[in-house]
């Protein structure tokens, strides 16, 4: 991912901060500004089996949902400063990882990562690289026998060469990320510290921070120091890392362990420093903790204090909700609580009392609070729809679409003939149409039938999609699931199944197919079946021959719409239509993987990519009107709505040969009978930013049009498709 070169979002995180430390200064307990630092611990699965952790006992089963860091960073990110990926007993590079980073460059977030260093490649690390501001590897141990033992699963050899290739990198490229390292320290690991200072220095890390090993969690009292060492040992062990690391010119951090750190070289501070000392707990304050189960705590310390859950609650409303409130409130007024009392990071609280009874009380907390949520996110999973991201995406609102009568009325010549779907082949200068089962062409000048052949399809209406570079045909059959390849080269079509959909109730509409005219394909599942779940993409790169299926993107009723987008030598495509399954994807040529731009919060049944932007259409029951999406770095989206007059759903977006611009609009037949077949067809000259109405079609007209097919030439021609009756539209001559 590109490294930001400009601060769209600058001034509103500054405004933000300001905000911030002057409420705080106030001494405020709800926080108009929103959290600088942002920590998503995304999941608990991960590739070790770390003997202090509890995926030592059992591999972890959450992560946070796509949608839901959606919803979230785009809730926080834009005043936020920094994102906190920490390991929680999962390694952050592993699943979801891309999704926060794409949202934290998109945002210009800072980044602090802490890594188990596996998945730590080059490739990794310049792609993040442009958001990094901290980097940390926990490594606990630079003997590859003890690494191994104490991080099962762990390869010494593969971390090693990582932090190698890191650090020929970073000496290559310089860069200003700050880099550690960390390690727990264990009866296993203790021997071995003053070798690990060293490997630290090797790698090029700028400091090492030793951890103090709990037991909260996961209780692993065989790994504790004091069972295995003697205090002079364990003192003697501590100040021989503390000399390796004068010697090595590495910062020793341990205040966990209640020493004093070894400070021997200057670094540039974190971005954003900690608010310490105002009285309050920069936790409450300033950072906003997710959990992989969605469920919000204040702050790294295992608590019984739940917040709130991102599934079912915005974070805004958690952030400002009665119990973060009341937290801010027993600081300010120096009241402690049970878990706070005590910590190094609340110290204008008082002291902890009853150390042992206390603790028993917190681990009895602890305890049943982990039971009681357990069976309440079962218990909302059941009974709850999730909340994610709004389905109206951020945008611009621009006002109405500017819409006129046409000047000239176009010249209709009416076809007595009926035409299902059509497909122009510019190459040989013909129109191919299906019609019942057979399959017709016609001369693009004089629109003549020339031949016609009843075709064997498998069963429903075949919808024909595509001319293929070769002349070949792409014909889509309802009811089959199948899409079959027509050779029209000989003197009767030769016909092959080339793709079997993932249902048979699923066919490939005209609209969710798209050829970039050089042997690639990209088709779209569609599908109105009760529980219809298809949004499966195929993709063809030899003319329609074969077809693979592209990976599954976010799970939605269908595919809309696909296009080429020739600017970017990109794919893209929409899916929905269930309420929070709608989004527009981009999927190079040469890729398998799509990629998220936007929300497609209102259908966009319609896309038409130019050099700078894609507009879309819409597919809402009411309020229609067309999206522009601009590229660049924040993807910035701008909408127009339809005048009442022409408040219809967008059905088909097209350039013509002579530089205009065509927009069919109709309403879906399943909606308001009232409402459902007036259809407009509206053309542009200037790319869109304003419109003509160059035909309107009574509800009642026999020649009402599903889709149209513009026809080469100087001059703005379509023929239109429809069940009863077709048309020619064409400006005069």
């Amino acid at each position: 991912m590109p490294v930001l070169a400009v601060a769209p979002f600058a001034a509103r995180k500054a405004e933000n901060s300001r905000r911030l430390r002057a409420e705080l200064a106030a001494r405020a307990i709800h926080l108009r500004a929103l959290p600088e630092i942002v920590t998503l611990n995304s999941t608990d699965i991960c590739n070790l089996r770390c003997v202090m952790c509890p995926r030592h006992l059992a591999q972890g089963k959450h992560r946070l949902d796509e949608r839901v860091i959606a919803y979230v960073c785009d809730e926080l990110f834009p005043t936020a400063l920094k994102a906190n990926l920490t390991t929680a007993g999962g390694e952050p590079l592993g699943v979801g990882f891309d999704w926060i980073l794409e949202r934290a460059l998109r945002y210009e977030v800072r980044m602090d990562v802490v890594t188990n260093g596996q998945l730590l490649d080059r490739a990794t690390y310049v792609r993040m690289r442009g958001a990094l501001d901290h980097l940390n590897v926990s490594v606990d141990c630079a003997d590859p026998a003890t690494y191994e033992r104490i991080r099962v699963g762990g390869s010494f050899d593969r971390l090693a060469a990582n932090l190698h290739e890191l650090r020929a990198l970073r000496e290559r490229e310089p860069d200003d990320v700050l880099f550690s390292m960390s390690a727990i320290v264990m009866a296993d690991n203790l021997p071995h510290l003053a070798g690990l200072v060293r490997f630290a220095a090797a790698s090029g890390a700028g400091g090492l921070v030793l951890q103090r090993l709990r037991h909260e969690i996961k209780p692993t009292p065989e790994q504790e120091p004091t069972t295995r060492w003697s205090a002079a040992e364990i003192e003697r062990h501590l100040c021989a890392a503390e000399d390796a690391a004068r010697a090595c010119g590495v910062n020793l951090y341990e205040f966990e362990l209640g020493r004093p750190n070894v400070l021997v070289r200057a670094h540039r501070a974190k971005i954003p420093a900690t608010l310490d000392g105002i009285g309050n707990c920069y936790f409450l304050t300033q950072s906003f903790s997710v959990m992989y189960t969605g469920e919000v705590y204040p702050c790294c310390k295992p608590t019984d204090y739940k917040l709130g859950d991102v599934h079912y609650e915005s974070p805004l409303e958690i952030w400002n909700g009665a119990r973060w409130k009341e937290l801010r409130r027993a600081h300010w007024e120096r009241r402690g609580t049970l878990f706070c009392s005590g910590c190094e990071y609340a110290p204008h609280l008082p002291a902890r009392r009853n150390g042992a009874p206390t603790e028993l009380v917190r681990s009895a907390r602890r305890a049943v609070a982990h039971v009681r949520n357990a069976a309440t996110r079962r218990t909302l999973e059941r009974t709850r729809e999730p909340i994610y991201a709004p389905l109206i995406a951020r945008h611009h609102d621009l006002g109405e679409v500017p819409i006129r009568l046409a000047d000239t009325p176009p010249q209709i010549a009416r076809h007595e003939s009926a035409r299902e779907a059509s497909a122009l082949d510019r190459a040989s200068g013909r129109l191919w149409s299906m019609c019942k089962g057979v399959l017709s062409c016609s001369s693009i000048e004089a629109l003549r039938l020339e031949r016609h052949w009843p075709l064997e399809i498998p069963s429903g209406r075949a919808e024909l999609l595509a001319v293929c570079e070769s002349g070949a045909l792409l014909l889509s059959c309802q009811g089959s699931g199948t899409v079959l390849r027509i050779d029209v080269s000989g003197q009767q079509p030769s016909v092959v199944q080339v793709l079997q959909l993932s249902d048979e109730r699923s066919w490939i509409a005209p609209a969710s197919g798209a050829s970039d005219g050089a042997g690639s394909l990209l088709l779209g599942e569609y599908g109105v079946h009760p529980g219809a779940r298809c949004a499966w993409l195929h993709s063809s790169r030899d003319g329609g021959r074969t077809f693979a299926r592209v990976p599954r993107i976010a799970a939605a009723r269908h595919v809309h719409s696909v296009c080429w987008d020739a600017a970017r030598q990109r794919y893209m495509a929409t899916t929905g239509d269930v309420p929070g399954e709608s989004r527009l994807y981009a999927l190079a040529r040469d890729s398998s993987r799509p990629r998220e731009l936007v929300p497609a919060w209102a259908g966009f049944t319609a896309l038409l990519p130019t050099a700078a932007d894609v507009l879309c259409g819409s597919d809402l029951p009411a309020g229609n009107g067309f999206a522009r999406l601009r590229f660049g770095i924040s993807n910035a989206l701008e909408w127009r709505a339809f005048p009442r007059d022409w408040d219809l759903q967008v059905r088909q977006l097209e350039r013509a040969e002579c530089g205009e611009w065509v927009a069919l609009l109709r309403m879906d037949e399943d909606l308001d009978p009232e409402r459902c077949r007036p259809a407009v067809l509206l053309r542009s000259s200037d790319q869109g930013l304003t419109w003509s109405e160059w035909s309107r079609f009574d509800p009642r007209d026999d020649v009402l049009p599903e889709r149209f097919v513009t026809l080469p030439g100087p001059r703005l021609r379509i023929v239109t498709d429809a069940t009863e009756r077709t048309c020619l539209i064409e400006d005069p001559a």
